[in-house]
């Protein structure tokens, strides 16, 4: 009666490893082709997604939040009626 729970319990482990190896392989997006897209379109597709990824910049957004609020908002006020 022992020996169930031990080989459930192999199982569950060799399972799991299985699973962690399919979900390690499918985990590669550079290696494959997006949905939708042919070879040479996915490739641009990625080169177009890195760039506006590299895009945001801390210095930048504050001049922005500076700006934005160099001057109180009107709402509240006596200005928004």
């Amino acid at each position: 009666m022992d020996t169930v729970p031990c080989r459930t319990r192999t199982l569950s482990r060799f399972s799991c490893l299985i699973l962690a190896g399919v979900l390690a392989a499918g985990c590669s997006p550079s290696a494959e082709r997006l949905s939708g897209f042919t070879a040479d379109g996915t490739k641009e597709e990625r080169q177009v997604e890195a760039g506006i990824l590299g895009m945001p910049s801390g210095t930048r957004m504050n001049e922005y939040h500076l700006a934005l609020t160099s001057r109180p908002h009107h709402a509240g006020t006596e200005a928004n009626e």
